[in-house]
């Protein structure tokens, strides 16, 4: 695909995300006036139906995007994201509210996630956002692994597979070695590091034999002693269960739970 084309796809995407914003938001708001004042409109039914196929409309020149600008893995996170979701309309037109702001779409503000790792649709890479877009992409290292057939021993084979895709969403991102985060004499070092947002991560590999009490005591001792340092203040830590036997989703939320980690500390699970 040539530069014009992937410029005029942009364009085209970012109006009928515009459109969709705008359309979805003011039919949701008519419809909750016209249920509380007991009035059917017969006329909402076909544009919901409308919308639906937009939206997949909408999926397809995401998905064709991201493979124009050759980013496979990211294709893939999309798809296994928001596939299921189209599949039937109901999932496809789930909506919410945030605080005081317009009812609006869910798998809107999923494509707008993905989204804004471009320049080109970067209208918010400010406040939450930006972090939801680090969290897809950890939340689905398994997924990037399995794509690119990694054969993993350890957990940096891990991280340094995963840093590359999390280049593409945050250029600023650095190895283990550029930053210290200093208490005492002891120097901890988090496996990747992005100054723009602030945030430090950390991978966990939990394979067969080990004890994941051992692990989570490791990470919290690294989350007491990650001070000191003014560029860092939110911190990723990334469990990676090569073996689900040893241990569940649930039991691993519940002991980080117990060990009562600061607060700018966050879990993610995978494997």
């Amino acid at each position: 695909m040539t530069k014009p084309e992937i410029t005029y796809l942009e364009e085209t995407i970012s109006k009928q995300m515009r459109d969709l914003w705008s359309r979805s938001s003011d039919l949701i708001t008519e419809e909750a006036f016209n249920s509380y004042n007991d009035k059917p409109d017969p006329v909402a039914e076909e544009q919901w139906d409308w919308i639906y196929e937009e939206l997949k409309q909408l999926y397809h020149r995401i998905l064709t995007y991201l493979e124009a600008k050759e980013l496979p893995q990211l294709a893939t996170i999309f798809k296994s994201k928001t596939e299921i979701k189209l599949s039937s309309q109901k999932t496809a037109l789930n909506t919410a509210v945030l605080g005081s702001s317009d009812p609006y779409l869910t798998i809107l503000d999923d494509f707008q996630t993905f989204l804004s790792c471009f320049q080109a649709f970067d209208t918010s890479h400010t406040g939450d956002r930006k972090f939801e877009i680090l969290e897809n992409i950890l939340s689905n290292t398994a997924g990037v692994l399995k794509h690119n057939r990694i054969t993993f021993k350890n957990e940096a084979d891990i991280y340094r597979e995963m840093k590359w895709f999390i280049d593409i969403a945050y250029p600023s991102s650095r190895s283990l070695n550029k930053a210290r985060f200093i208490k005492k004499f002891t120097t901890y070092r988090p496996d990747i590091l992005i100054p723009e947002i602030e945030t430090a991560i950390e991978y966990k590999l939990i394979q067969t034999g080990d004890n994941v009490e051992t692990y989570i005591d490791q990470l919290k001792t690294d989350a007491d002693n990650y001070t000191r340092d003014p560029d860092y203040s939110i911190f990723y830590a990334v469990i990676y269960v090569a073996d689900k036997s040893i241990a569940s989703k649930k039991s691993i939320e519940h002991s980080w739970a117990e060990k009562e980690f600061p607060k700018n500390w966050k879990l993610i699970i995978d494997g």
